[in-house]
């Protein structure tokens, strides 16, 4: 008997443990679920996978991950100097890209996050599993608690989406919200954040943790001097940044962003105002407005510092992702660089050409010229030098003087020796060419009949340089041509420089 006692026993007891279960389950699915804000902050967009979205034929299915590593650009500065222009991210940031994961989801403590400023604005909807809108609030970030929660039903599926402006000011209204599939917001000219998460809510109180993303991307750009370089920053032309575009739109459904209409002369770069002995200024955060695109333009327009003033200076074909922050350094410098040199020696004569191999090279060329009679041109992978052969003789009909120093003055007048009269050396050529890194020319030449003490050269008649494609990893083709014009020879050798790291 007692053994049957004790069966029922156990048996109630079950029955009474999965009856409370059961009914501790409905009450968890049903009833009413209230749902509090947290905001944890704004970060970046990344490149992950499940994170991109492809219903906007304006962004780019897919994100160049090569936009994610430092973009180095180097830019002739002056004679002795370059600015090295180094594109980054501010940082690197991960990101937990599930929508459907739970509303306190832990995978995200080792996500980087940048503080909102207190009392920026920004709006949470709500939408029911059908997408049907059901409630909004207005928050100011740090004021949360200020703000009632959201009242709907536990154990029901909803989507909410959060966006802001990163202003104080009266947030702009979204179109069509009525349904997730159709509600947009349009003409954001300014910083747009955007957040969306579909969770299923418990009964009683829910936290929502709200992570909004910069959705446009902004450069915040700083020009200084070197530390070991001398002078100062004295004049900053009108920079601007391109491509870009007036606006955007982003549907709430999938976060897709679609883009106004393209600014022709690309969106300003501010600086403040330089005083005296300015040796480092930072623009304000510039917004760039703008789809996936790896041909964006920095133009500085002129720039002075160390008493050099160049125009058209100029970054070109910069990787840019959109909702990405970065820095843009142009770091004025002399760099630290070792020579390059081997098989660059060249000696032609009698109109016959010579190609010879040149060394890959990072930081440009150099070809010094030690006797020439009385012309030549170099086609340097398949491009020539200058547009016309070099003459530095006249009377030549057929090819006409050229080439002149900066001064006006020219070869056989003013007590300067003919071209074929001057004999230099790999101390003290009579002629230098140079090829920048980025593929610019510069010629030099000596009014002594040893050579050396090389002073500013310019064309003329026409004739100009082109720009000259170095190979910085591999050889380079080099071609010397003369045209006969009585004896003719040119003798000389070349040698590259390549960066190398500052002990």
């Amino acid at each position: 008997m007692k053994k049957r006692y004790l069966f029922a026993f156990v048996l109630f007891s079950t029955l009474l443990i999965a009856s409370c279960a059961k009914q501790e389950k409905e009450q968890a699915a049903n009833g009413e679920a209230t749902v509090s804000v947290h905001l944890l902050g704004a970060e970046d967009q990344e490149e992950n996978d499940d994170d991109v979205n492809v219903a906007s034929s304006s962004r780019a299915a897919t994100i160049d991950k090569s936009a994610e590593e430092d973009q180095t650009q180097i830019l002739p500065f002056g004679e002795d100097m370059s600015i090295v222009a180094t594109l980054s991210k501010t940082s690197k940031l991960s990101t937990n890209t599930n929508n459907k994961s739970s509303l306190k989801d832990q995978s995200r403590a080792a996500t980087v996050l940048t503080p909102i400023a207190t009392n920026v604005r920004y709006r949470v909807l709500v939408y029911d599993a059908a997408g049907t809108f059901l409630q909004e609030k207005d928050y100011q970030a740090g004021q949360e608690s200020s703000v009632s929660g959201f009242v709907l039903d536990a154990g029901k599926s909803y989507t909410f989406v959060a966006y802001s402006v990163n202003g104080t000011t009266a947030l702009p209204d979204p179109a069509n919200k009525a349904n997730l599939s159709t509600a947009t917001l349009n003409s954001i000219s300014t910083p747009l954040l955007y957040f969306r998460k579909d969770v299923t809510l418990n009964h009683g109180s829910n936290t929502l943790d709200v992570t909004l993303k910069h959705q446009y991307s902004q450069i915040t750009t700083r020009i200084e001097l070197d530390p070991s370089t001398a002078g100062n920053i004295t004049a900053v032309g009108t920079p601007t940044i391109r491509p870009v575009r007036q606006n955007g739109n982003i549907q709430f459904f999938n976060g897709a962003i679609t883009y106004g209409t393209a600014v022709a002369n690309g969106t300003a770069v501010s600086f403040p105002s330089l005083g005296t002995g300015v040796r480092s200024i930072t623009s304000t955060p510039t917004l760039l407005i703008s789809p996936n695109t790896t041909t964006a333009e920095f133009n500085v327009g002129s720039l002075t510092a160390s008493s050099i003033t160049k125009a058209n200076v100029a970054l070109s074909n910069l990787k840019i992702t959109p909702g990405t922050r970065y820095n843009l350094v142009m770091k004025l410098q002399s760099p630290c660089t070792q020579v390059v040199s081997g098989g660059a020696n060249f000696n032609l004569r009698d109109g016959n050409s010579q190609t010879f191999s040149a060394p890959a090279a990072d930081y440009g060329f150099t070809f010094d010229i030690h006797r020439l009679d009385n012309s030549f041109n170099l086609r340097i992978n398949g491009t020539l030098l200058a547009t016309s052969e070099l003459q530095f003789q006249s009377g030549v009909t057929s090819l006409p003087r050229n080439v002149q120093f900066a001064d006006g003055t020219v070869w056989g007048e003013n007590n300067i020796p003919q071209i074929y009269n001057m004999t230099g050396s790999a101390s003290a050529p009579i002629l230098r060419v140079i090829i920048s890194a980025t593929g610019d020319i510069s010629l030099l030449g000596s009014k002594s009949a040893s050579g050396g003490n090389l002073q500013q050269l310019r064309l003329s008649n026409g004739n100009a340089f082109n720009r000259i494609t170095w190979n910085r990893n591999s050889d380079n083709t080099v071609v010397a041509t003369q045209t006969v014009t009585g004896e003719t020879y040119m003798i000389g050798s070349g040698y590259g420089r390549r960066i190398v790291p500052c002990n």
